[in-house]
Protein backbone atom coordinates (compact mmCIF):
# COMPACT_ATOMS: atom_id res chain seq x y z
CA UNK A 1 0.00 0.00 0.00
CA UNK A 2 1.30 3.37 -1.13
CA UNK A 3 1.44 6.24 1.25
CA UNK A 4 -2.03 7.65 -0.32
CA UNK A 5 -3.86 5.05 0.01
CA UNK A 6 -2.24 4.46 3.67
CA UNK A 7 -3.91 8.01 4.67
CA UNK A 8 -6.74 7.74 2.69
CA UNK A 9 -7.37 4.29 4.26
CA UNK A 10 -6.58 6.02 7.91
CA UNK A 11 -8.97 8.81 7.22
CA UNK A 12 -12.17 6.71 6.18
CA UNK A 13 -11.51 4.64 9.18
CA UNK A 14 -11.09 7.24 11.49
CA UNK A 15 -14.60 9.04 10.34
CA UNK A 16 -16.07 5.68 9.95
CA UNK A 17 -15.60 5.19 14.02
CA UNK A 18 -15.76 9.10 14.80
CA UNK A 19 -18.24 10.51 12.92
CA UNK A 20 -20.75 7.57 11.21
CA UNK A 21 -22.68 9.29 8.26
CA UNK A 22 -26.85 9.33 9.29
CA UNK A 23 -28.40 6.09 7.28
CA UNK A 24 -30.00 7.86 4.99
CA UNK A 25 -26.99 8.53 3.22
CA UNK A 26 -26.87 7.50 0.02
CA UNK A 27 -24.61 9.43 -1.64
CA UNK A 28 -20.60 10.35 -0.86
CA UNK A 29 -18.79 12.75 -3.19
CA UNK A 30 -15.27 13.01 -2.43
CA UNK A 31 -14.30 16.79 -3.67
CA UNK A 32 -10.90 17.69 -4.90
CA UNK A 33 -9.52 21.01 -5.09
CA UNK A 34 -5.78 22.78 -5.43
CA UNK A 35 -4.42 24.58 -2.01
CA UNK A 36 -1.34 26.85 -2.44
CA UNK A 37 0.71 23.60 -0.87
CA UNK A 38 -0.73 20.99 -3.28
CA UNK A 39 -4.53 19.37 -3.57
CA UNK A 40 -6.90 18.33 -0.65
CA UNK A 41 -9.81 16.11 -0.77
CA UNK A 42 -13.05 16.22 1.15
CA UNK A 43 -15.97 14.23 1.61
CA UNK A 44 -19.56 14.93 2.10
CA UNK A 45 -22.66 12.58 1.75
CA UNK A 46 -25.94 12.93 0.57
CA UNK A 47 -29.57 11.84 0.68
CA UNK A 48 -30.33 12.20 -2.82
CA UNK A 49 -28.27 11.61 -5.91
CA UNK A 50 -28.90 12.13 -9.39
CA UNK A 51 -27.07 10.66 -12.65
CA UNK A 52 -28.04 13.33 -14.88
CA UNK A 53 -27.11 16.70 -12.29
CA UNK A 54 -23.83 16.69 -10.39
CA UNK A 55 -25.69 19.97 -8.37
CA UNK A 56 -26.52 16.24 -5.78
CA UNK A 57 -23.20 16.57 -4.67
CA UNK A 58 -23.94 20.57 -3.56
CA UNK A 59 -26.41 19.11 -1.04
CA UNK A 60 -24.40 18.25 2.18
CA UNK A 61 -26.48 16.17 4.35
CA UNK A 62 -23.37 14.63 5.83
CA UNK A 63 -19.73 16.27 6.45
CA UNK A 64 -18.05 14.33 8.93
CA UNK A 65 -15.73 16.50 11.95
CA UNK A 66 -12.45 15.08 9.60
CA UNK A 67 -13.57 16.39 6.42
CA UNK A 68 -10.49 17.17 4.65
CA UNK A 69 -7.85 14.94 3.71
CA UNK A 70 -4.43 16.73 2.60
CA UNK A 71 -3.17 14.36 -0.23
CA UNK A 72 0.70 13.50 -0.33
CA UNK A 73 3.47 15.55 -2.07
CA UNK A 74 4.68 12.28 -3.69
CA UNK A 75 1.27 11.53 -5.02
CA UNK A 76 0.77 15.30 -6.39
CA UNK A 77 4.01 16.54 -7.67
CA UNK A 78 4.47 17.42 -10.51
CA UNK A 79 0.86 16.26 -11.60
CA UNK A 80 -1.47 18.32 -12.99
CA UNK A 81 -5.24 18.65 -11.94
CA UNK A 82 -6.32 15.91 -14.40
CA UNK A 83 -3.53 13.05 -13.39
CA UNK A 84 -4.75 14.06 -9.98
CA UNK A 85 -8.09 13.05 -10.33
CA UNK A 86 -7.46 10.11 -12.23
CA UNK A 87 -5.05 8.71 -9.80
CA UNK A 88 -7.76 9.32 -7.20
CA UNK A 89 -10.18 7.44 -9.03
CA UNK A 90 -7.85 4.27 -9.35
CA UNK A 91 -7.19 4.65 -5.79
CA UNK A 92 -10.57 4.85 -4.63
CA UNK A 93 -11.79 2.12 -7.18
CA UNK A 94 -9.25 -0.26 -5.44
CA UNK A 95 -10.15 0.58 -1.99
CA UNK A 96 -14.28 -0.04 -2.62
CA UNK A 97 -13.61 -3.08 -4.02
CA UNK A 98 -11.63 -4.15 -0.35
CA UNK A 99 -14.22 -1.74 1.86
CA UNK A 100 -16.79 -5.15 1.91
CA UNK A 101 -14.37 -6.33 4.20
CA UNK A 102 -13.76 -3.47 6.64
CA UNK A 103 -16.37 -3.69 9.63
CA UNK A 104 -18.60 -0.39 10.10
CA UNK A 105 -17.01 1.41 7.00
CA UNK A 106 -18.77 4.47 5.67
CA UNK A 107 -19.18 3.23 2.20
CA UNK A 108 -20.70 -0.40 2.65
CA UNK A 109 -24.35 0.74 2.66
CA UNK A 110 -23.59 3.51 -0.07
CA UNK A 111 -25.68 3.70 -3.27
CA UNK A 112 -23.36 5.77 -5.45
CA UNK A 113 -19.77 6.98 -4.66
CA UNK A 114 -18.23 9.96 -6.91
CA UNK A 115 -14.59 11.99 -7.30
CA UNK A 116 -14.42 15.34 -8.55
CA UNK A 117 -12.86 18.61 -8.52
CA UNK A 118 -14.91 21.66 -7.09
CA UNK A 119 -16.87 22.80 -10.53
CA UNK A 120 -16.01 19.69 -12.67
CA UNK A 121 -17.57 16.76 -13.93
CA UNK A 122 -18.07 13.80 -11.36
CA UNK A 123 -16.49 10.74 -11.74
CA UNK A 124 -18.83 7.80 -10.53
CA UNK A 125 -16.36 5.10 -8.68
CA UNK A 126 -18.63 2.51 -7.94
Amino acid sequence: MDELEQMFTDWIESISLSSPPPSNIKAFNIGLFETPNGYKAYLIGSKEYDPADDDWACQEDYSPTERYLELPASFVQGKDWQEVENGMVTMIKRYLGLAKDFENNIFTSSVVVTVGFDDGTLVRVN
